[in-house]
């Protein structure tokens, strides 16, 4: 894991007046890349055990390993769940981001238990686990606990990261016309890794990664002049389908905004009406609607049927782009709006045809798949490369260190 200072600190746990219940303050992290963890207490511990069994009995073959991001995420996210008993979505998604986690399958959850029953058990952890996506030789967990004024329950929260890419050097603001080193480290075999970076006026760049053998890359980035806000994404094929791993807003010149605009009037039940959902969203965001393709839609069908049978994604069809994502059911809307800011979405809606499909898994969730041509403006040619062997993930080496930022010549 990476060994990089960072501002998300806890700063120390203070009883609110009367018998309010404990708030534990943590900062927003200055970059993307896994915070130092921290030695959970004996509950937390009890917890990650319960995962760790829950797992096994799900036959998912995983390690646990405490992961300080997600320490983080759910120290605010407990705050929030006390406070307003319950945490919407987009309040979720937003706290996961300001913890420096850029991790698209990262999932949380909060929940409140009897005081006397303590720990959340597996029943109660089900509904995260539920919406855990692909998930590879270690999962990154984090959890927190508060109890409540009366003391008459806990609350608890608690974060699931199927990490499959670590980031470094990767800020959340960079300056204008500057260098930027990102550094990472693949933790999974992958096929076919690649970055991409969307500027606030819809351009796009594309570049095939080249990792070494343990997994590590370097990609420079020139910073453009403009100010804005950015989006930077980290890609591979994993687990049976070409899938965006990583995806982070930055602020050039300015300070990250939120990211990303929610989706209106979103209704979606089931898999027909997510379709439907998705296709109005894309054509807002294109301008027009979206031309039908039986070709394209076909494809992303049947990808998304055979991931959500547990199968692996056919190879795209010539000339086409495909692409997989998680989606979880009770967070669509927000999942949704992420999904079509994605570099990698906004590429096949700059075309004519470009076709969404999804299908639901066994536990309620979605697969979703967009296909689109591979001659789309900005979009890179799949690689020909050899897979990106594995690397186990507590005892992987640091990736190189990034370089801090230096004027463009």
């Amino acid at each position: 894991m990476f060994k990089l200072s960072r501002t998300a600190t806890l700063a120390a746990v203070a009883l609110l007046a009367g018998c309010a219940p404990v708030k534990i303050s943590v900062l927003p992290a200055v970059s993307y890349a896994p915070a130092e963890p921290v030695e959970p207490g004996a509950n937390v511990q009890k917890i990650f055990r319960n995962i760790q069994d829950a797992l096994k009995d799900r036959k998912i073959e995983t390690q646990v390993v405490a992961d300080g991001s997600a320490m983080a995420a759910a120290r605010m996210l407990v705050n929030r769940h006390a406070e307003a008993t319950g945490v919407l979505p987009s309040e979720g998604g937003d706290m996961l981001h300001d913890a420096g986690i850029a991790d698209v399958g990262a999932r949380w959850m909060t929940v409140s238990v009897a005081y006397t029953a303590r720990i959340p058990n597996g029943d109660d952890l089900a509904p995260l686990l539920d919406k855990l996506g692909p998930v590879g030789a270690s999962l990154f967990v984090g959890a927190a606990e508060i109890p409540d004024s009366l003391h008459s329950k806990w609350h608890y929260a608690v974060v699931a990261i199927p990490r499959v890419v670590t980031l470094g050097g990767l800020t959340r603001r960079w300056e204008p016309s500057t260098k930027i080193t990102l550094a990472g480290k693949f933790l999974e075999a992958v096929t076919d890794p690649w970055f991409a970076l969307a500027r606030p006026d819809g351009s796009l760049e594309r570049q095939a990664l080249a990792p070494a053998g343990d997994g590590t890359f370097t990609q420079v980035i020139d910073v453009p002049e403009a100010v804005g806000q950015y989006l930077v994404e980290i890609g591979a094929r994993f687990r049976g389908a070409e899938r965006v791993l990583a995806a982070a807003p930055v602020g050039v010149g300015m300070a990250v905004a939120a990211w990303p605009p929610h989706a209106a009037d979103f209704a979606a039940a089931n898999e027909k009406d997510l379709e439907k959902v998705l296709v109005k969203v894309a054509s807002d965001v294109r301008g027009k609607p979206q031309v039908e393709s039986k070709e394209l839609a076909d494809a992303a069908k049947a990808c998304a049927i055979a991931l959500a049978e547990g199968k692996d994604c056919a190879p795209a069809p010539a000339n086409t782009r495909l692409f997989a994502f998680d989606m979880a059911a009770d967070s669509l809307e927000r999942m949704v709006s992420e999904l079509v800011a994605m570099p990698t979405t906004r590429s096949g809606l700059r075309v004519e045809t470009a076709a969404f499909a999804a299908a639901p898994t066994k536990t309620g969730q979605f697969v979703v798949a967009l296909a689109f041509p591979a001659n789309a403006p900005d979009s890179m040619p799949a690689p020909q490369t050899a897979p990106v062997p594995a690397t186990p993930a507590p005892d992987a080496a640091p990736a190189p260190a990034p370089t801090e930022a230096t004027p463009a010549k």
